[in-house]
């Protein structure tokens, strides 16, 4: 149902908007391929204002196409990657789930290598100017599916500041330290779901966002059969609306600061009720400074913190784990969970193709001693350190030290250490 109002929503706002960039028009049929440095300054601000910034994300296609009117711009990019790694605790996969990290004495495999090539993505790109606005048009794919099948990330159109089908939360900062393993540090809210967004400049510097937003993951812990990893089985939750949220950027010269709220009405049955109401909330404020800037040296810093109550699925960590709410082992309460979890993150680049990248993220959940078990994730840490060298002008070579700590309420505790090597090649 979210899919198909998602798609009609899409279409109509393309019909009654957009409908002079489907097509070129009859004094453009002619089309040639260009390179990007050769576009007009304005397709230019078009392109590098609506492509995304996080460093796991395609760039900016190499390959374009545009008409003879520079109205409408039509880009093919991505690129290939293989990630190489060791790890020392038995956590199989690209990512580094500190919440994953077995404890005890489930060290069954300490030493784990694989190659994995899952996160090649390729990526389509329209950009067409209208007499009424720009019309965006993007869809990107990874391989992380079964046997490296094809995986739908993004699928979204963008007119007039409405965003509309399936992308990045808008409840996420787009400035954060670089790391090469996917998942990231423990407390970015990043999240791919459907979504219906308005964003509005407020002048020069600022921008706001209102955003309906349709989570995949809002589930409850219940007691019962725990998964492989340690952590309790969890189920889906009825929601009565999307989510909300709302956030306010500014960006101006090496200042850029993001805070942003997000609600949400959860509906579960509770005691005999049927479907009790439940408000959760979620709230976070995060910033990044550049400084020592000189024509071969520059240097980064980014912190970020944020506090969920009944909303931990905004924490990636705790992501499809159950923690918005839990139900006690007696059987008598549900508790709704309170999460904090931050990061800080130090960045330099060097001549600006080398770029060394330093972060320790910290996550804790504050009310769980009193459910009655023992087996629950109840705080973690995570630590990296990176190079990353770019060669052959489109390509990314890089090496990373990753640790992780997790802790339990009983206070079993489980560590790993891995190494990432990487190579990437845009085109």
């Amino acid at each position: 149902m979210k899919q198909i109002f998602a798609v009609a929503a899409m279409f109509l706002i393309f019909v009654t908007c957009g409908r002079e960039i489907a097509f070129a028009k009859s004094d453009s049929t002619a089309f040639s391929v260009v390179k990007y440095d050769t576009l007009s300054y304005v397709i230019k601000s078009y392109i590098e204002e609506s492509s995304s910034k996080y460093f796991q994300d395609p760039t900016i296609p190499r390959f374009l196409i545009k008409d003879r009117t520079d109205s409408f711009i039509f880009g093919v990019g991505g690129y290939v990657a293989a990630l190489g790694y060791y790890d020392n605790n038995n956590l199989e996969g690209p990512y580094f789930m500190v919440s994953s990290i077995p404890v005890g004495n489930k060290r069954l495999n300490p030493n784990y290598f694989d190659l994995n090539m899952s996160q090649t993505r390729l990526s389509f790109k329209v950009i067409g100017i209208t007499k009424r606005g720009v019309v965006n048009a993007y869809i990107e794919t990874d391989f992380a599916g079964s046997n490296y099948a094809m995986r739908l990330r993004h699928a979204y159109l963008e007119f007039m500041g409405i965003k509309i089908g399936k992308g990045w939360s808008s409840y996420i900062d787009n400035s954060y330290v670089s790391t090469i393993d996917p998942e990231g540090p423990m407390s970015l809210a990043t999240r791919l779901l459907p979504l219906v967004s308005y964003t509005r400049k407020i002048g020069k510097y600022y921008k706001m966002t209102v955003a309906l937003e349709f989570p995949q993951d809002v589930t409850v812990t219940f007691p019962g059969t725990m998964t492989e990893s340690g952590n309790s089985e969890s189920h889906q939750v009825l929601q009565s609306y999307p989510d909300i949220p709302v956030t306010f950027m500014y960006d101006r010269g090496p200042y850029h600061f993001f805070v942003g709220y997000n609600q949400r009405l959860m509906k579960f049955s509770e005691l005999g009720k049927k479907f009790a109401p439940h408000y959760t909330f979620s709230g976070q404020l995060s910033g990044s400074y550049s400084f020592g800037q000189t024509e071969t040296l520059s240097h980064k810093i980014f912190l970020q913190g944020i506090h969920t109550y009944g909303m931990a699925d905004c924490i990636q960590d705790l992501s499809n784990l159950g923690y918005n709410a839990i139900v006690s082992s007696d059987l008598q309460t549900i508790d709704l969970i309170h999460n904090t979890a931050f990061y800080a993150g130090y960045s330099i680049e060097i001549n600006k193709k080398n770029q060394i990248n330093f972060v320790y993220s910290y996550l804790k959940q504050w009310n769980l001693e009193s459910l009655g078990y023992d087996d629950l994730y109840e705080q973690g840490h995570y630590a990296a350190v990176n190079y990353m060298r770019e060669f052959l002008d489109y390509g990314t070579f890089g090496v990373e030290g990753l640790w992780g700590m997790k802790q339990q309420v009983g206070g079993k505790r489980g560590n790993n250490f891995r190494i990432n090597l990487y190579i990437r090649y845009d085109f």
